[in-house]
């Protein structure tokens, strides 16, 4: 039983360490390759075609396009604001509880 388990573990260390030795090894392969140095947006030749650096991991099945047609009856509300004129004292009678910084 427990050679099954180091089995097993050994197994699952190879699983797990894999992804990342190959990603070590990948861009090994790719070290001698020029690559355009430029910081500002330009246009360029492709530099290398290499299909695994250009595979782009996607955690969902993700629709090329979305298309969305929303049926909803809407009702247009109109709002009136009106101006307050009275204010609030920062009297210590005041049943009003202050929230901001004492005004100095």
């Amino acid at each position: 039983m427990q050679k099954i388990r180091s089995y097993i573990s050994l197994l699952l260390l190879a699983v797990m360490l894999f992804p990342l030795m190959e990603k070590v090894s990948h861009q090994l392969e790719h070290v001698d390759e020029n690559h355009c140095g430029k910081k500002e947006l330009h246009f360029c030749a492709q530099e290398h075609s290499c299909k695994i650096c250009d595979y782009v991991f996607s955690s969902t099945d993700e629709p090329l396009a979305y298309h969305y047609e929303i049926k909803a009856k809407t009702k247009v509300v109109t709002f009136e604001f009106k101006k307050v004129t009275s204010s609030i004292t920062s009297s210590p009678n005041s049943s009003y509880p202050l929230r901001g910084p004492p005004v100095v």
